[in-house]
């Protein structure tokens, strides 16, 4: 199995899966990558057997990956197809929350990016079936919505990382969260059992005030909710489809023309991603075969295909989470049918596999974060 050496810093965050096919038979294990004086970082958070979180820097010209000291770490809660991975890079803290048994673990990364668990981490919250996590710009705050409940929470975050109750509010009528999105004091709150989005108003110290500023329907229910300026986009898995909103002043939502947006080739939208800068929306499938797609964004936040649908592989399942890097180059992607990490050339419309095309991981990919983190030589 061929090693590889990291050029220059980059870092991502997954979680991970088992085994192995893909576009490569043999697919190199991350080698470590030590020296850098910062640089981006990619997360990845691992379910199964070899639950972990693995923190790993990016080369960023050729898009290659190499495994930071002390990873992967493990995440010491049971994960099953968690989606629930968010961070607060100020703080070099990360959040992961289980969908099995009602428990978020917390880690910090120290200077090195090494993985340190927050003192009584795992924490148990008050639902299990952890959907979703959204933490505040101060990092005081994390808000957690739930797959097993009707209501959503606001933990308290101290110093050390540890996760107190502050705040617990009806989830509106909505309930079985998988995806939520802070912009301001508007928390956007994806409902799948009723196939809508809900906006609840936060005040200035990051409380619930019990104002619903936004509640519209979607074609399908909502998978990922992401945001480029002042438009709210929504991936639809049944429906195979990108939803938008434009957002207003007061929070409210209203559906942009023409929207829902469709690719042609696609028929079942798992995830997107917005390019830094905002000039194009990765899309990620699993039907009629695990497929990418790249739209473009038009000046009025409408969507358009294009280039081509590309074909990931032709295994039941697909893409789990994906993240463009930094400069908009490459796309990560982790697969949840045992396919590890994915790295993809996307700098052109139709999306292609770069140099190294695949990594191998412990346990099965569910997330990942990327992030700009220093961190010490």
């Amino acid at each position: 199995m061929r090693r590889l050496a990291l050029r220059h810093a980059g870092w991502i965050l997954v979680a991970g899966c088992s085994g192995g096919g893909g576009p490569v038979d043999d697919p190199p294990a991350v080698a470590p990558g030590a020296g850098f004086a910062s640089g981006t970082i990619l997360v990845v958070a691992s379910e199964g057997t070899d639950r972990s979180l693995a923190v790993l820097s990016l080369d960023t010209a050729t898009g290659e990956a190499g495994i930071l000291p002390g990873s992967p770490a493990d995440l010491g809660i049971a994960i099953t197809d968690a989606e629930s991975l968010a961070a607060d890079p100020p703080r070099r803290r990360v959040f992961f929350g289980s969908n099995l048994d009602g428990r978020i673990a917390v880690f910090d990364l120290d200077a090195a990016g090494r993985v340190v668990p927050a003192p009584g981490s795992p924490f148990l919250v008050e639902r299990p079936g952890v959907g979703a996590i959204q933490v505040s710009p101060d990092g005081a705050s994390i808000y957690v919505g739930y797959q097993g409940g009707t209501i959503l929470s606001r933990y308290a975050v101290d110093a050390m990382g540890s996760l107190t109750l502050a705040q617990s509010i009806p989830a509106g009528g909505g309930s079985y969260v998988e995806t939520m999105l802070l912009l301001g004091d508007v928390l956007y709150v994806g409902f799948q059992t009723s196939s809508d989005i809900k906006g609840f108003e936060l005040d200035a110290q990051g409380a619930f005030t019990g104002t619903l500023v936004a509640d519209v329907p979607t074609n399908a229910r909502p998978d990922y909710l992401r945001a480029l300026g002042a438009t709210l986009y929504c991936s639809l898995a049944t429906d195979g489809s990108v939803d938008a909103f434009a957002i207003a002043a007061d929070g409210s939502l209203a559906r942009l023309a023409g929207a829902p947006y469709r690719f042609p080739g696609i028929t079942q939208f798992e995830l997107i991603a917005i390019e830094p800068g905002g000039a194009r929306i990765a899309v990620g499938a699993e039907k009629p075969t695990a497929s990418l797609g790249l739209f473009t964004v038009n000046g009025d936040g409408s969507l358009a295909p294009a280039g081509d649908v590309f074909v990931l592989h032709d295994r039941k399942g697909g893409p789990e989470k994906l993240d463009f890097s930094a400069d908009g180059r490459f796309l990560y992607l982790c697969d949840h049918v045992g396919e590890g990490l994915y790295v993809l050339d996307v700098v052109g419309d139709t999306p292609r596999f770069a140099a190294v095309p695949r990594y191998d991981l412990p346990g099965r990919q569910v997330d990942l974060l990327r992030f700009e983190l220093p961190v010490a030589p």
